[in-house]
């Protein structure tokens, strides 16, 4: 992996929240976007995996600010 400052990190990924969308017990990684704001990545979620959360069967998430 490279050795990136934050600010060359943030410039790589576009913004400043990192949203993980996992799946199953095994916490697969199924989808990795970078957003300006936590409610965009809230909104691309609910979009896109509206069941998201749960029990640990199906799909979780983790918003980051980066």
């Amino acid at each position: 992996m490279f050795n990136l400052s934050i600010k060359e990190q943030k410039e790589i990924l576009g913004g400043r929240f990192k949203l993980t969308v996992y799946y199953g017990p095994g916490y697969e990684i199924v989808a990795e976007k970078s957003f300006t704001t936590h409610k965009q990545a809230k909104a691309w979620l609910d979009e896109h995996y509206p069941n998201c959360g749960g029990n640990g069967q199906g799909y979780h998430y983790d918003i980051e600010e980066i």
